[in-house]
């Protein structure tokens, strides 16, 4: 045995680092589908588990079913990203390789300055590229078409300059002789170099496949396009009766990177102010539920259903403040709480059923009216205690297609006596006498 793990010790332990490599790369694809085979009840509720307690299929039943695909037609999303993903890594593995080709195995005028000043311009970050490229595209005619979506992306520096150096290692006597037997400049890339650097092309190709999957980012078209139809929307619903606020971003939909990004935290409070010049009679909130800029109120969206942690949360500012109820903070980085009342904008969203038909789910689940009322004075009455909170909003009125979490049903059925509800709401109230 000694003698095997000194001939092998290297070997084994590479291996079983490589398997725990393996296995932490694999977790987060397992756990995926684990989440997909849960109920949604089971998601929003309970905690972190890798298996789920009564697997179920009925998420991808919904998803490919045809009532669901007429609203989100998924696959045909899947499909559009697929084409622009794959045409994007087929030629960003051609054109790249041509390129490291001539810097690798060719000679002319200025070749190393040339390499030199393309390495210098991986310092830039990203951003900088984004106006540029979108004038290349008008130019080219090819806005608003998947063109647009592939061939930016194509020519990556860092990707020339990975094949480059693996190409410079290959021996130039394989040139050489295959000059001799009269191959040209190509052959001798397409025939000899380009089969020699598979195992770099494989990474390359892995690079690009996976960046433009992922190339989703906040653009300044978006902004602008966002900013012209809020100010419509403003104008026009100015003097309607119900809109006691404005909210123009809501849980940071489409600025996702509002906690770290200075643009998007800039372009929410562009819409602050731009709301504020267009209308001063009504409150404005810059992202409602978590990471704001700069708002009227601090709202929260905070679907904890545990009395003793909501009371505990909402007994005092330096509790509440650093909270992050949605995983969020409820600040974005740079901004801070200036007095503002607190709104508790979204809470409870207590699930349940009046018909075994129904379907649905909530934040939590409730078994009968007793266990509802209960459930819902858990939540509402840690917030009447607070001496912070101004105010709340529960989460919802009445049932809305998936979501069964209201007072009442989809067809405005109360699932428990409006009176009961009204006694949790106003517990100080004077209860009237009952009459003989």
């Amino acid at each position: 045995m000694t003698a095997f793990w000194k001939k092998h010790q290297i070997g084994i332990v590479s291996g079983f680092l490589c398997l725990l490599l393996a296995i932490m790369m694999m977790a987060p694809v397992l756990f995926s589908f684990s989440t997909s085979i849960k109920s949604e009840l089971e998601i929003m509720i309970s905690d972190f588990s890798l298996l789920p307690e009564e697997p179920t299929f009925e998420n991808y039943r919904e998803l490919f079913s045809n009532s669901y695909s007429a609203s989100y037609p998924i696959m045909r999303w899947f499909l559009n990203s697929l084409v622009v993903a794959v045409a994007q890594t087929i030629l960003t593995v051609i054109v790249t390789s041509l390129a490291a080709y001539g810097y690798a195995r060719l000679s002319f005028p200025g070749k190393n300055g040339l390499f030199g000043f393309l390495m210098a311009t991986m310092t830039f970050p990203a951003v900088i590229n984004i106006i540029p490229l979108y004038k290349i595209c008008q130019v080219l005619g090819i806005v608003d078409s998947p063109l647009a979506l592939i061939l930016p992306g194509v020519a990556g520096v860092f990707n020339v300059f990975l094949i480059r150096q693996f190409m410079a290692s290959i021996p130039r006597d394989m040139d050489e002789a295959a000059m001799i037997d009269g191959a040209n400049r190509f052959q001798i890339y397409y025939r000899i170099i380009l089969p020699l650097c598979v195992p770099v092309l494989m990474v390359v190709a892995m690079f690009a496949f996976t960046g433009a999957w992922n190339d989703y980012v906040y653009s300044r078209q978006s902004a602008l396009r966002l900013t012209d139809e809020w100010a419509q929307i403003v104008q026009r619903d100015y003097n309607h009766p119900c809109i006691v606020c404005w909210v123009p971003l809501n849980e940071s939909w489409g600025v996702d990177g509002i906690m770290n990004n200075p643009e998007e935290q800039s372009f929410s409070q562009s819409l602050y102010y731009l709301t504020k010049a267009l209308d001063q009679t009504r409150p404005v909130i810059s992202n409602d539920g978590w990471n704001h800029t700069k708002s009227d109120m601090l709202t929260i969206h905070d679907y904890d259903y545990d009395r003793g942690r909501l009371k505990e949360r909402y007994s005092s500012l330096e509790k509440v403040l650093p909270s992050a109820p949605g995983h969020r903070t409820l600040y974005a980085q740079g901004s801070a709480y200036g007095g503002e009342p607190l709104i508790v904008s979204e809470f409870g969203g207590i699930a349940f059923r009046l018909g075994k038909t129904e379907k649905g789910w909530g934040y939590s689940e409730a078994e009968s009216e007793e266990d509802f009322l209960r459930r819902y004075e858990n939540v509402v009455g840690p917030l009447l205690e607070s001496p912070l909170v101004q105010g709340f909003v529960y989460t919802q009125l009445c049932d809305v297609e998936q979501e069964i979490n209201g007072l009442m049903t989809y067809d405005r059925r109360f699932k428990a006596p409006p009176e009961k509800i009204r006694a949790i709401n106003c517990p100080h109230e004077p209860k009237e006498e009952e009459s003989p």
